[in-house]
């Protein structure tokens, strides 16, 4: 646009060339190397982060407070995860163990994950 003409002037290449013998990179260099390290910390957090709250978000629709159930005089409550792949011998063995108050319940899978909610009676919790 013609704004943007008035702020920038056009050089041709002797002119470039001309001002490129003033300009000095080692000058810029330290502070370049600086920013590019600064930010690619900043990429690899930015990805924890992104990553933690990937983690969370099966967790995000129930719709209770979670801590008070781990706190419950009634049950015995463990939250987590577990490869898909190991879900049902993790069911399968609560019957070989004779778990009859207890439940195991897959709340949501992720990638191959498993998000569960196990519930067991309080006299069934230590062998749980």
């Amino acid at each position: 646009s013609t704004e943007e003409s008035k702020d920038f002037k056009r050089l041709d290449i002797d002119e470039v060339y001309k001002d490129s013998e003033n300009f000095d990179f080692n000058l810029i260099y330290d502070k370049l190397i600086k920013l590019v390290k600064e930010r690619e910390g900043l990429v690899d957090k930015n990805q924890a982060i992104e990553q933690k709250i990937g983690d969370l978000n099966p967790w995000k629709d129930i719709d209770i407070d979670i801590r008070s159930l781990y706190d419950s005089k009634r049950v015995y409550v463990e939250t987590g995860t577990i490869s898909s792949q190991f879900y049902d011998g993790l069911k399968k063995s609560l019957v070989d163990k004779n778990f009859s108050k207890s439940l195991i319940y897959r709340y949501s899978e992720v990638d191959k994950t498993s998000f569960i909610v196990a519930i067991a009676s309080l006299d069934e919790e230590e062998r749980f």
